[in-house]
């Protein structure tokens, strides 16, 4: 009587063991995502514990990425024998978004690490950093900065697409090479005294003293202020990123629209590595009207009668900026 269970099971082991072996199969593949990155560069490889470190320190290290997914890996910097810690360092990450993504570490010598091909001095130990790759081809540009000197090397593990996608979704265009970044928002500023006057000249307009001397229909002003922050940016060149910025505000007076005006504002940055870039940079401001101010015809009579005219200019401003991080 016992038989008859325990044989029907016997007779079903064979095809539960075969469903388990391709769930098994199945679920390999899928649980072996995180891998190591190949840079796209010639890389300086440092080992430590038989680990693949990169050095960083001398020269940015190009990693193609095909997102989304995440960048995880170990950090350590180079001490000279009997230099005793701790020492600051900075790993940077460009090529993600429009700005650098930059991660402040501190490190001290470790105690049982050593250099896999016998230089002097010691590594420290290693400190993890962890970034977010979106979605799309990336060419990550890691950095590595020692203010107090020495060297940093780091290992990566990438949880995300393979690296033998990254060259189809290229191509295919899948992924967009731009990446933007908008902003907006409106200001409503108070003003309790738009023409920019003194005490006596408010007092003038308030008594209609000089009604040509103002051209505007009250002291006080509500500004309503709408802006606009739109920025690109896309490597058209292996140095790094291009971006380009545009501002616009509009400044509306509710009181008096005679004043209202609106300023433009136009970048372009190229950035070389993380750590250098030059910026080309232009201002136009319309003509805006300011106040009324006094004035004569040119070659006149000098007792001639001053007469109220509009003092209106236009705004134009332009500079070329490098900035350095040393």
């Amino acid at each position: 009587m016992n038989l008859r269970p325990h044989s029907a099971f016997l007779r079903r082991a064979p095809a539960l063991l075969a469903v388990s072996l391709v769930l098994m199969v199945l679920a390999g593949p899928a649980a072996a995502v995180k891998y190591t990155p190949e840079p796209a560069t010639g890389a300086t490889f440092v080992p430590v514990g038989g680990k693949p470190y990169i050095q960083i320190g001398v020269k940015p290290v190009i990693i193609p990425l095909l997102g989304p997914g995440t960048l995880t890996g170990y950090s350590r910097v180079s001490f000279e024998p009997g230099e005793a810690g701790p020492k600051a360092g900075t790993i940077e990450f460009a090529g993600l978004t429009d700005r650098t993504i930059s991660i402040p570490l501190n490190f001290t010598p470790s105690t049982k690490s050593t250099w896999d091909d016998g230089r002097e001095g010691v590594p420290s130990g290693g400190r993890k950093f962890e970034v977010y790759v979106p979605a799309g081809v990336h060419d990550v540009t890691v950095s590595g900065l020692v203010p107090d000197g020495g060297f940093m090397v780091a290992n990566f593990r990438y949880d995300g697409p393979g690296q033998d996608q990254v060259e189809a979704a290229r191509k295919s265009g899948a992924a967009n090479p731009w990446s933007y970044r908008n902003t907006f928002g409106v200001e409503v500023i108070y003003d309790d005294n738009v023409i920019t006057q003194s005490d006596e000249g408010i007092d003038a307009w308030v008594d209609g003293v000089s009604p040509l001397q103002f051209r505007i229909g009250a002291i006080e002003d509500l500004l309503v202020a709408p802006w606009l922050d739109f920025s690109a940016t896309r490597q058209f060149i292996s140095w790094g990123n291009t971006k380009f910025r545009f501002k616009i505000k509009r400044w509306m007076y509710t009181q008096n629209p005679v004043k209202t005006n609106t300023d433009l504002h136009w970048y372009l940055r190229q950035y070389w590595g993380s750590k250098k870039s030059l910026e080309l940079y232009y201002h136009y401001a319309p003509e805006q009207f300011i106040r009324m101010l006094t004035d004569r015809p040119p070659y006149g009579d000098d007792d001639a009668p001053s007469q109220y005219k509009e003092f209106r200019f236009t705004r134009n401003v332009a500079y070329a900026m490098w900035r350095q991080t040393v």
